[in-house]
């Protein structure tokens, strides 16, 4: 799909400048008796037009940088409007009363007092504007012809064909290929590598990067997280440049709890005081990691659950600034929500909960409806009603038709070996989802940050232990048990990785994000906000590394007793 992008829409350059006869707002830019104005250059005897002089060639400026379609990209003054970025590729500054841009509309952006200096860039957004820096025409999001000229020589043009919302067109290097990216760096460099995917959501997760992100509340929200950590108040955020206002901030915790004046984790929804979303989503949250100095121990709980094949949320890191104060360094962490269910099941239409503590077998007391309320327990109670009964080869067949065992089995193998000691074989921290499309409930793993013996506690690895009531169920099941032993031998082999088309990449993960947060690591630990020195930090992130590397051993060890 990425190639078919690039073959069908690759904006159109032009080689030797031409002339464009002299312009004033409104006017066509060129004069062009071809029938694909939108695309071709000026055929040569366009009227009015002259072969330039090589002694008089205009400075290389070029476009750099286009958005036709901006979603929540970049918020000027609450609006978000499309924006042409251009680039100074040459040795002079270029003075912009000497510039035009225009579109297919032929309406046309004249540039007034100031300068482009070289190498500096400049941003134009098209929303019909009349200020200096706003171009009086809208790009068309199905494709447009932009038209730069300087001194009346077109200079640079380029056809931006059909992008998703939050998608550019930029050039790599500056001034160089152009490529379409979800990296957008309006007014900035372009660095020299596009994304390498355009899903404008996926690169807020993983190790792309560790994001910037400014949270900015004003006096009286502060003072209202001092006096009510759990109600929401209306602030602005920014992440990597791209601003989203106005949205929605908490405070969120439980043993991780701490005040706005400490280092606190958040709740964030841009969906809480408009119909915003940032690059897909609706909310994220933004972890402490409190009670792990290492800062590695959820990120990889839940890496290893999502290679699994378990229902899981995805993360990323991020260093957070509050009003002007840092708090360091964070787990950028997605939500459970229905952006979540729209991803890995394909809908949202079915009931989440947060059970809070307890089983299956006591759905509805406590049990916390998150999506699709009211939620109906009902449709849990024939799982309910198998988990009190004896699991017989046909009662397991039952099972299938309500439960997802599979997904079940593999999320209390992957609790049990990153130390989940908190999770669905307390059981206490986990979600399930019921899905209308199919009938299934399955459990999705949450809040993995005491995992790999953290802070002393230590579940101890029994695989055939949980206190949650599906295991000790399926293991009085003689086929249930073998697939439960088969599953604990992948998991060993996925995790150990000799097998490059199954490995979990767990060394290779540890290895990437050790040099991606080595140096925000040290910086955490000098706010102090923490309580962690960078050596514990160190140590913290050697323990997990020999945890891993010594996990496949213990399964295999403990699945040869079964057999």
């Amino acid at each position: 799909m990425f190639s078919l992008l690039l073959a069908c829409y690759l904006p159109v350059e032009e080689g030797a400048p031409s002339f464009v006869p002299s312009l004033s707002d409104g006017d066509d830019p060129y004069v062009d008796d071809t029938e694909d104005t939108a695309v071709d250059p000026p055929a040569d005897d366009t009227a009015g037009e002259t072969p330039l002089p090589e002694e008089e060639a205009p400075p290389n400026l070029v476009l750099n940088e286009v958005m036709s379609k901006n979603g929540f990209t970049l918020n000027v003054s609450g609006d978000y409007p499309d924006w042409v970025e251009l680039y100074n590729d040459s040795a002079e500054s270029v003075a912009l009363d000497r510039v035009t841009l225009t579109d297919d509309s032929g309406r046309v952006w004249m540039g007034v007092e100031g300068e482009i200096l070289p190498g500096g860039f400049l941003l134009v957004y098209a929303d019909e504007g009349t200020a200096t820096d706003h171009a009086p025409f809208t790009l068309d999001a199905d494709g447009d012809t932009l038209t730069l000229a300087v001194d009346g020589w077109v200079v640079d043009r380029m056809a931006t064909g059909e992008l998703d919302a939050d998608v550019s067109w930029a050039r790599f290097p500056d001034g160089g290929d152009w490529a379409p990216t979800i990296w957008t760096t309006a007014g900035e460099t372009n660095g020299n590598t596009p994304s390498d995917t355009l899903d404008t959501d996926s690169t807020m997760f993983g190790l792309y990067g560790v994001h910037t992100v400014y949270l900015d509340l004003d006096t009286a929200a502060l003072a209202s997280l001092r006096s009510t950590y759990s109600t929401y108040v209306e602030g602005i955020i920014t992440v990597d440049g791209s601003e989203i206002d106005p949205i929605g901030a908490r405070i969120r915790g439980s043993s991780t709890l701490r005040t706005i004046d400490q280092k606190c984790s958040f709740k964030i929804d841009t969906n809480r005081f408009g119909d915003l979303r940032f690059r897909g989503l609706k909310k994220f949250h933004l972890i402490n990691m409190i009670w792990d100095a290492s800062h590695v121990r959820e990120y990889m709980s839940y890496h290893i659950m999502r290679e699994f094949g378990v229902p899981s949320i995805r993360n990323s890191y991020a260093w957070l600034d509050v009003s002007g104060t840092d708090k360091g360094l964070y787990l950028f962490s997605e939500a459970y929500d229905d952006t979540f269910l729209e991803s890995w099941y394909g809908n949202s239409d079915g009931y989440l909960w947060e059970p809070g503590s307890g089983d299956f077998t006591s759905a509805g007391s406590g049990w916390d409806c998150e999506e699709g309320y009211p939620c109906d327990t009902s449709v849990l109670e024939p799982i309910a009603s198998l988990l009190r009964s004896t699991a017989t080869d046909a009662n397991v067949e039952a099972m299938e038709q309500v439960l997802d065992l599979e997904s079940a089995l593999r999320m209390i193998a992957g609790e049990i070996a990153v130390g989940q000691w908190d999770g669905y074989c307390s059981p206490h921290n986990y979600r399930v989802y019921w899905d209308p499309e199919t009938g299934l409930a399955s459990m999705q793993p949450s809040s993995l940050d005491l995992t790999f013996d953290n802070l002393g506690y230590n579940y101890g690895h029994e695989y055939f232990s949980c206190g949650g009531s599906i295991l000790s169920w399926c293991l009085s099941n003689e086929t249930c048990e073998e697939r439960y032993l088969d599953i604990l031998d992948e998991l060993a082999d996925r995790i150990e990785g000799e097998d490059a088309a199954t490995s979990m990449q767990v060394m290779e993960t540890l290895d990437e994000i050790e040099v991606l947060i080595d140096d925000y690591a040290a910086d955490d630990a000098a706010t102090g906000l923490s309580g962690y020195t960078y050596a514990q930090h160190t140590d913290q992130f050697a323990y997990i590394r020999a945890y891993l590397a010594a996990e496949p051993a213990e399964i295999r060890a403990q699945v040869d007793t079964r057999r």
